[in-house]
């Protein structure tokens, strides 16, 4: 992981995002000069990634427990982990797939765009799958996940497609 001093993200043609460890905040632009600050959030990010799509853009702490959804009018809700995150996908709804992990223990929690859990899938490594990326459909009905699976001296890449429908998976 490196520090980022500023990141930039167009939302549209005429609104960028500034993302540091410190804020995000929002510009309107006019030939790539800032016109005005729209708004500005405190964020205190360690690690600060974003994942975007479409006009809403998602900014997680590498390693840390929380992300913030925004668009160009500012916040659109928070969420919160119970383990360190690792990944986050977004979807142009806002919807968000979470991939955290901590010892031999994985969870992708899929978040709507209101910051509630939609659903949970729980994974041990005991069991030979190790999750390493997870990905959202565009109509958040489907998640996608990819695992490394190591059976002894044998290692094997798959990708598995879960059905979201408001149950938790086993």
């Amino acid at each position: 992981i490196t520090d980022i001093q500023d990141e930039y993200v167009i939302l549209k043609n005429d609104k960028i995002l500034k993302i540091n460890k410190e804020n995000v905040e929002c510009f309107e632009v006019n030939n790539f000069y800032i016109k005005k600050i729209l708004w500005q959030e405190n964020s205190y990010v360690k690690y600060p990634l974003f994942v975007k799509s479409e006009n809403k853009v998602c900014v997680f702490d590498k390693l840390g427990y929380t992300g913030t959804l925004y668009d160009e009018t500012g916040k659109i809700c928070d969420i919160k982990t119970s383990l360190p995150i690792l990944e986050v996908s977004l979807n142009s709804k806002g919807y968000m797939a979470v991939l955290q992990k901590q010892d031999s223990k994985s969870i992708i929690t899929i978040f709507n765009n209101y910051g509630s859990k939609v659903i949970e899938r729980i994974s041990y490594e005991e069991n030979g799958s190790i999750p390493i990326a997870v990905a959202l459909s565009e109509n958040s009905d489907t998640f996608a996940v990819s695992y490394l699976d190591v059976q002894k001296d044998i290692v094997i890449s798959k990708v598995m497609f879960f059905k979201i429908d408001g149950k938790e998976l086993k």
